[in-house]
């Protein structure tokens, strides 16, 4: 017997179907069958039953399309998986494809075929397995037709060309298969007849099925003559107790009117008509099948509560459609909210501290009482993880994703995908090293995070961009060379072992030139490095040719063999990759597949297995994150749906050009956009407390507005309409809208949250370190901050700021309260700095010095900010960097100064990779070289004296009544003095090492040495003349290094250096601090510098309005240095650059 049971709410059928299974007995080893439509589902049937019976056992789960075709199998001689299920289909149907004989003479699939790839006829025959799956599903009687040679009757001039290829395949199908044009459904229901009861066909006595939202009609027909032999009860969520299966939406009713035929059409509920027309036929097409042969049963809820959502519920219930103006909107209802932001990541912010409002004022609501469904999980998933992962102890939510895909979750997965994705490919070095730093991986190879990031730097510097060696780009049929490939610069790595802890030549004669600095322990770092090199170039040459399906599943489990280890740590993650990669072994074996398959296929196969969504993700003890339709039909306390975007949900997936179902369309069949309106309408029913929506309504960059999804615009019409105080006034019902939609600001710690004399009061924060920073600003009202708010220290290095245009105007960068409410980095100064900082070397001090913040930070506080040059480069560079030519000095001078000729200098220089491959390239060197030796010549001359032996000394200080000390050494001092260079134009940072430098060896006065010191730069030669007070400059830039280490000191060289070198202007000065633009591009100012935003982060700006400290502190520093100066050029200038 087949029954019915109805409700409109989920609750209601759940305890149906708990006193259904409860009155069965099925015994100790008996099962009670129950077909369910998701995961979801399924979890919660399963913790209903644990709940009400203790545990929950002689249980069998079942997918509706699996449940029958194994019930089919029961009396009809058919496989374990359909022949006819995609994954198996596809592969039959990429060989039949791949016969070039009869595609070519079908033109519409000639055309497409012509030039394809392997991958694209692969997705062709995926194309094709779906689309007959549903024909199989929804017009069997099609493709029994065309197993007889007919045609469809109805389809214009193009759908009959397209019935032409498609009826062709499917004959060949259905001859590879060796099967009958009868469908098996049809074979097993006649074999059925034969049986005298459930019993002898094999068939289970009772089966509940239990909110399947579509049933297409082949399913029907086979559950309904299956209800003649079984007790059958379906278990159907039906959102309207009135008989509604003739209402339409209101334009629909207007366009049948216009025709004469809207008789016996009403429109009932708007929302119901628009929305829920698949939910509207399926129940319709459930009813005309069954007609009285089936039994019936219903129990409809009204929504409880006097909400605005309650009602809109409730209208749906009874098919109403209450009076405009009929429903008044209280103040304090906020059962249904659009809020409006800024992103996505702006949208998971605002719903962060929605839901804590939301747990502190109904003491009922549970975080597991929570649904946060978006359209795209995948692009959600890592800022989820970033708001409320990142959110401290008091202020965590317990949350959970769930329903992401392997590639995703499982690092085994991500690995292979990885490694796929890289054989494919150029293998660029950053690819190679993310995949080095997987965690299974770094295990496998025996890494440390230490020797992760010396790998790092080695890579770096040995100039690695792409490609593993000369012949892998000859494979890919790029142009060879081994130059910046995997293979020269481990070979330069290997060079630089090789020679030890003696200095390294500046090339070898046909080796290169050595790099990195792979000593002592480290080089087993290396050692591990050139076996994963050796690995990933063999599994990249096997994935480079074709194999057949055993071949592919042999290199798939030898690559996992090769790359992750097979420890207890990651062996589940391993079950699970190996078993889709039997999973697709099963599909060519079951498909008698044998052809050969390049990676792209077999990767994309493997890919799709891995993430395929299982029937979606499950509801979790915390606040679950899924995907729309991972939920569906399950009620929670407060829904959230987010990234409701216009265009995103309903989805704009059209059909496929060649289904001959969009051309001929028949009532049941599934649509995506009225499937996606259906589930929308699920969701505003199944939220039985609060509705929350969000969506990006305004542009990040310039606040423009952008619209939500027409569901989120009609839902609000509808609203506006019921609510306003005067329905036919636009402006009260958009006075509505108003209400119903809270306008977020751009930053989570804008003053509107904090605020609450004025604005939307729904506008609310519970982030107290924000509001603390506010009370702060107030306080401080009118002094801006050199710092802009705390964001990553990462971010700030990569970033360039806009430059203003001319110095000498206003800085003209927002001063918004939102730039000065970050709290200050250090609210109070330092510990006085122990013993161990009391006896810096000239070379700390000079460091200090040149960025006191960045010394301050590192040293102090042990915070190492990221250089944008520290990052992996795949690409070549086109142009030289602009220290190339100081890299290019320091391998090619010392040749030049022993006197090398012009030929080995070009031969060296040649080796290196400081400039880029090609005719420019060479043509920028030779430039160069012509410079350097230019350089080597006074250079060389001030060198001829040789060093005098080293000298050191320890000079002390007494600085308010401590011990200090700074520790000199000298080795290369001559009788003349002290003689230092650097290739490149001098700047600030040159000026203050060499001056530092200078007052030490004054202060040490080494007998038989002159006390001068003398500089090569590229672009000058200046020196310094003797200093008598040494001992007390000394003292003073040492008690600049005693208060940096507790403060941040406004001590800036490049700033400084701007203003006293141009008599103490302050818009140089400034110029410097802010940056400003330049004939080759727009420099950063100094403030911009990671270590000075980070420093004075919250503190008054040290240039723009308390400057009296700076320019005392640049005169103590820079006034002694321009007086011993002696520059035949000039003054120098500041040429850009960091100091």
């Amino acid at each position: 017997m087949l029954s019915l049971q109805f409700s409109n709410r989920q609750e209601v059928l759940l305890e149906r179907l708990l006193e259904r299974l409860g009155e069965a007995h099925p015994g100790p080893f008996g099962v009670r069958e129950i077909i369910v439509p998701s995961t979801a589902m399924r979890r919660q049937v399963e913790l209903a039953v644990a709940e009400r019976e203790g545990v929950a056992v002689n249980l069998r789960f079942s997918y509706l399309a699996q449940w029958l075709w194994a019930q089919i199998g029961k009396l009809v001689p058919v496989g374990e998986e359909s022949p006819f299920s995609p994954p198996v289909l596809a592969w039959r149907l990429h060989a039949l494809l791949g016969e070039r004989d009869w595609t070519a003479r079908q033109p519409r699939l000639a055309r497409y075929l012509e030039g394809a790839s392997e991958r694209m006829r692969f997705e062709l025959a995926e194309r094709c397995a779906r689309l007959f799956d549903q024909y199989l599903t929804y017009r069997p009687h099609w493709l029994a037709r065309w197993a007889e040679g007919g045609t469809i009757a109805g389809l214009d001039a193009e759908g009959r060309d397209d019935e032409a290829w498609q009826s062709e395949l499917w004959r060949r199908l259905v001859r590879a298969l060796g099967v009958g044009a009868e469908h098996p459904s049809h074979v097993f229901l006649r074999a059925l007849e034969t049986r005298g009861s459930a019993a002898a066909a094999g068939l289970p006595a009772r089966v509940e099925v239990f909110c399947v939202p579509a049933l297409p009609p082949l399913y029907l027909e086979l559950l309904l003559r299956l209800g003649q032999w079984i007790d059958l009860r379906l278990y159907v969520l039906n959102p309207c107790r009135e008989y509604w299966f003739e209402i339409v939406a209101p334009r629909r009713l207007s366009w049948l009117e216009a025709r004469a035929r809207a008789h016996g059409h009403e429109t009932g509920n708007v929302l119901l008509a628009a929305w829920g027309r698949q939910t509207q036929a399926q129940i319709d097409l459930l009813y005309e099948a069954s007609g009285d042969t089936v039994v019936d049963e219903a129990c409809f809820v009204p929504a409880s509560g006097n909400h605005l959502l309650a009602r809109l519920q409730n209208a749906v219930l009874d098919l109403v459609d209450p009076a405009p103006g009929s429903v008044p909107l209280e103040a304090a209802d906020r059962s249904l909210e659009v809020h409006v932001c800024h992103g996505l990541a702006r949208e998971l912010e605002v719903l962060h501290d929605r839901l804590l409002e939301c747990f502190d004022q109904d003491e009922g609501l549970r975080p597991q009482d929570v649904f946060v469904l978006t359209p795209d999980l995948d692009r959600a998933a890592p800022l989820i993880e970033a708001v409320f992962g990142s959110a401290p102890a008091h202020r965590r939510i317990p949350w959970q994703i769930t329903g992401l895909g392997q590639t995703r979750i499982n690092p085994v997965a991500r690995v292979l995908d990885a490694a796929l994705t890289l054989a494919a490919g150029r293998h660029p070095v950053s690819a190679l090293f993310e995949l080095l730093r997987m965690a299974p991986v770094a295990q496998r190879f025996g890494f440390d995070r230490e020797g992760l990031e010396r790998v790092h730097g080695w890579l770096r510097v040995a100039g690695v961009h792409w490609g593993l060696g000369a012949e892998h780009r000859s494979r890919l049929g790029l142009p060879g060379g081994e130059r910046h490939t995997l293979g020269d610069g481990l070979q330069r790595l290997f060079l630089a072992y090789a020679w030890g802890e003696d200095e390294a030549p500046a090339a070898i004669a046909g080796a290169g030139v050595p790099a990195g600095d792979p000593e002592g322990a480290a080089a087993l770092d290396l050692g591990r490095l050139s076996r994963f090199a050796e690995q990933i170039e063999r599994y990249s040459a096997e994935c480079a040719r074709s194999h057949d399906a055993e071949g592919w599943c042999e290199l798939l489990s030898d690559l996992l063999d090769g790359l992750v280890p097979a420890t207890s740590e990651w062996i589940d993650d391993l079950r699970l990759v190996r078993a889709a990669i039997e999973a697709l072994r099963a599909q060519w074996r079951a498909a008698d597949f044998a052809g050969a398959l390049p990676l792209e296929v077999v990767h994309g196969v493997l890919t799709e297995a891995l993430d395929e969504p299982a029937r979606g993700g499950v509801p979790t003890g915390a606040v679950t994150f899924a995907a729309l339709p991972s939920l569906r039909g399950l009620p929670a306390g407060m829904i959230c749906a987010i990234g409701l975007d216009d265009g995103v949900f309903p989805g704009n997936a059209g059909s496929l050009e060649f289904d001959l179902m969009t051309r001929l369309s028949a009532r049941g069949d599934r649509q995506r956009r009225t499937d996606d309106r259906n589930l929308f309408l699920d969701l505003l029913l199944a939220a039985r407390s609060r509705l929350h929506l969000s969506y990006s309504g305004r542009s990040v960059r310039d606040n423009s507005e952008a619209p939500p999804s027409v569901l989120v615009d009609e839902l609000l019409d509808y609203a506006s309409r019921l609510c306003a105080s005067d329905p036919a006034r636009p402006e009260a019902r958009q006075d509505v809208r108003r209400r119903l939609t809270v306008e977020h600001p751009l930053q989570a710690f804008s003053e509107r949250y904090f605020d609450a004399s004025e604005g939307d009061p729904r506008l609310t924060s519970y982030r107290e370190d924000t509001c603390e920073a506010l009370r702060q600003r107030e306080a401080a009202r009118g002094l801006p901050s050199a710092g802009m708010p705390a964001e990553d220290a990462g971010t700030f290095a990569e970033r360039a700021m806009s430059p203003t245009d001319d110095a000498d105007d206003e800085d003209d960068r927002p001063d918004t309260a939102e730039h000065r409410a970050a709290p200050p980095f250090l609210a109070a100064s330092l510990a006085p700095a122990g013993e161990q900082w009391r006896q810096p070397t000239v070379e700390h001090l000079v460091r200090f010095l040149r960025q006191p913040a960045a010394y301050l930070l590192r040293q102090r506080l042990g915070i190492a900010l990221p250089g944008a040059d520290e990052e992996l480069d795949d690409d070549e560079a086109f142009v030289s960097a602009y220290d190339a030519p100081e890299r290019l000095a320091r391998r090619i001078l010392p040749a030049l100064l022993a006197g090398a000729g012009a030929p080995r200098v070009r031969e060296l220089a040649a080796a290196g990779g400081e400039y880029p491959a090609g005719a420019l390239g060479a043509a920028r060197l030779d430039t160069e070289l012509v410079r350097l030796a230019a350089f080597a010549g006074p250079l060389r001359a001030a060198l001829a004296e040789g060093p005098l032996p080293a000298r050191t000394q320890r000079l002390p200080f007494v600085l308010d009544g401590e011990d200090w000390a700074l520790q000199v050494a000298f080795s290369d001092l001559r009788s003349g003095g002290l003689v230092r260079y650097r290739y490149r134009d001098a700047r600030a940072a040159d000026l203050l090492e060499a001056w530092i430098a200078h007052l030490a060896l004054c202060a040490m006065a080494p007998p038989g040495v002159a006390l001068r010191s003398e500089w090569h730069a590229r672009d000058r030669i200046f020196h310094l003349r003797p200093c008598e007070p040494a001992h007390e400059r000394l003292a003073e830039l040492m008690a600049l290094y005693r208060q940096g280490l507790r403060e941040p000191v406004p001590f800036f060289a490049r700033s400084g250096w701007a203003w006293i070198s141009k008599g103490s202007r302050m818009a140089d000065a400034l110029r410097a601090w802010r940056g400003h633009w330049r004939s080759d591009g727009a420099q950063r100012g100094e403030r911009d510098v990671p270590a000075v935003r980070l420093a004075w982060r919250g503190r008054v700006d040290p240039l723009e309005r308390a400057f009296e400290r700076f320019e005392a502190l640049a005169a103590t520093v820079f006034e002694p240095l321009l007086q011993h100066l002696d520059d035949e050029d000039g003054v120098v200038t500041e040429q850009g650059g960091e100091a």
